[in-house]
């Protein structure tokens, strides 16, 4: 009696098992931060937004310079849009901190050339007009929050029925030969 009681409790494991994963998806999903950079002679601008799109409004931020050890250059706040904008002083690569002080951080690094900082006109088109730094995040991002979900699940649903499938072929071949 007690076996099948626990058998039955067992049968239903996976449907809390998904149920939860889904939750923990949800959950991670909304601590998503990206950060895009524009470069324009001669600042950079930035704009932190959740994962969602919402902007990172009156978040903090600090930019620091490149060297070992980094040291702050400037810091601030984002304004109501999430943007923020620096002119850089020095080529090199510098770290970007963005911190809405709530549990959601991010950081990105921006390399400056030579040429940026002397502000010469005949940069490429991409240093010219902006260009986006993070390409897998944001190709990231842009995938709905809900397909993401339902890929998620459809993994997670696949599996199981694969390992369900397989569970239950063993035991069919199993029960075929003690008869």
């Amino acid at each position: 009696m007690i076996k099948k009681n626990i058998y039955k409790w067992k049968k239903g494991r996976p449907v809390f098992i998904i149920f939860g994963l889904a939750q923990t998806a949800l959950m991670l999903s909304a601590h998503g931060v990206r950060i895009d950079v524009v470069k324009k002679i001669p600042m950079v601008c930035i704009q932190a937004v959740y994962e969602g799109g919402d902007p990172l409004g009156f978040s903090s931020v600090s930019i620091r310079v490149p060297g070992n050890p980094p040291e702050d250059f400037q810091s601030g706040w984002t304004d109501a849009h999430g943007r923020f904008a620096f002119v850089p002083d020095r080529a090199g690569k510098w770290l970007v901190l963005v911190d809405d002080e709530m549990g959601h951080r991010d950081e990105t690094v921006v390399e400056i050339a030579a040429e940026f900082i002397m502000g010469e006109k005949d940069l490429p088109d991409a240093e010219q007009s902006g260009q986006k730094m993070s390409p897998q995040k944001e190709d990231i991002a842009r995938i709905p929050l809900v397909l993401r979900i339902f890929v998620g699940l459809s993994l997670i649903f696949g599996a199981t029925g694969i390992y369900y499938w397989i569970k239950a072929h063993k035991l069919l071949r199993s029960e075929k030969k003690r008869e």
